[in-house]
């Protein structure tokens, strides 16, 4: 039997930014990379058809929507990925793992 994959969390991160882990796999590599957030709605993000995608939290604890930057002017090749807030979706807790420690 397959190990579960982890839940797929919609919810805002504090300071816009999320750590994934990085997709590169040759050596020397970054483990993870930081995305930043963006808001749409879920039909946004449906229409964004392949350049979607579900990517893996640095910690391996959840994973998360991911875009083309909606912002981007140019060839589409250029354009960076973001995470992705869905607006008009349940928001989830931030996870424990990049909760803002208590002042």
């Amino acid at each position: 039997k397959k190990d579960a994959k982890p839940p797929i969390l919609n919810f805002r991160a504090p300071g816009g930014q999320i750590e994934v882990a990085s997709r590169a796999s040759y050596r020397g590599a970054p483990a993870s990379e930081t995305l930043r957030q963006v808001e749409m709605t879920a039909d946004q993000y449906k229409r964004q058809g392949e350049s979607g995608w579900i990517l893996t939290s640095a910690c391996g604890e959840y994973r998360l929507r991911s875009a083309s930057d909606p912002d981007h002017r140019g060839p589409y090749y250029l354009a960076k990925r973001v995470a992705v807030f869905l607006t008009d979706s349940k928001a989830h807790p931030i996870p424990d793992s990049i909760a803002e420690p208590a002042q």
